[in-house]
């Protein structure tokens, strides 16, 4: 028998998911503040993790992408399992007031044949398993092993464009993830509500980006005029994911982007072209799809 996830986004089939992993529940064992003892806490919702090919559904996984960026955009979402031989629903699980606590890009290299994931890890405040499957608006159709007719993503296609810099012999980005850190407060059992999740503040990382030595001139002058000279303006930037044709997926919208750090000779293609690398920061970051 071969199976299927199917992942669904407020009743919207998402296409592209390639796995799913955690989901299940648990309970924290809490001891007591004003009585000897230890007890059971309510229940939590493990977090989700999902590989899944982007770019396949703007009005779904994008638009989610690109509204957890902005505020905290929580989703309820559901996830079957299929049987491709028959299209029967084998197993399912609810997520409710899912919130997406981290978004992983993975490294994006020149010399790269792989396939193009991302990473998404997302918190539920409540789980159920074993419920029907929704009413999508989408049909609910089992996915085939066929070739899809939007072009899939690859990790070698991008483009990073910087103002008044030549980002154009960029070779590498490295992975980065875009973090919202979720806690749960200690609660007692004793009553069915669950604890509401405790969300914290979007959190963004430096850039890591590298390119062949003989090219990093433009980035020198940047370096110098930034941090010798103190002559800092901090830029803006674009991180383009490429079609085959070398049109647009996506882009990442950088803000008021500056240079921090410089190594050399850390890096190399095939063990041929010593690369330099460099690390940029930013204020801000929002992903777009055209």
């Amino acid at each position: 028998m071969t199976t299927t996830p199917q992942l669904f986004i407020n009743g919207k089939l998402c296409r592209g998911l390639k796995s799913v992993h955690g989901g299940g529940m648990y309970t924290k064992i809490v001891s007591g503040a004003t009585h000897s003892g230890r007890f059971l806490g309510n229940l939590i919702s493990e977090e989700i993790m999902l590989e899944i090919s982007p770019f396949r559904d703007k009005e779904t996984l994008d638009e989610w992408i690109c509204s957890s960026w902005k505020t905290e955009a929580r989703r309820d979402c559901s996830i079957m399992v299929t049987d491709l031989s028959n299209s029967n629903v084998l197993s399912s699980m609810e997520f409710s007031n899912v919130v997406m606590a981290q978004t992983i890009i993975p490294t994006l290299d020149v010399s790269s044949e792989a396939p193009g994931l991302f990473t998404l890890k997302l918190q539920p405040e409540s789980t159920r398993f074993g419920k029907k499957p929704p009413r999508a608006t989408t049909p609910a159709q089992p996915q085939k092993p066929a070739v899809p007719a939007d072009p899939l993503w690859k990790v070698r296609d991008f483009r990073l464009e910087i103002k008044d810099i030549d980002a154009s012999k960029v070779t590498r980005v490295e992975s980065f993830t875009i973090l919202r850190p979720i806690t749960h407060p200690d609660v007692v059992s004793g009553s069915s509500a669950l604890p509401r999740m405790a969300v914290g503040r979007l959190q963004f990382p430096n850039l890591r980006i590298s390119m062949p030595l003989g090219d990093v001139q433009p980035f020198i002058s940047w370096f110098d005029e930034s941090l010798v000279r103190g002559m800092y303006k901090g830029k803006d930037a674009k991180l383009f994911f490429l079609k085959p044709d070398r049109k647009e997926f996506a882009h990442i919208d950088l803000f008021n982007l500056g240079i921090c750090r410089t190594s050399f000779g850390q890096t190399t293609v095939n063990g041929e072209t010593p690369q330099v690398q460099f690390e940029l920061y930013y204020e801000r970051m929002e992903y777009a799809v055209p």
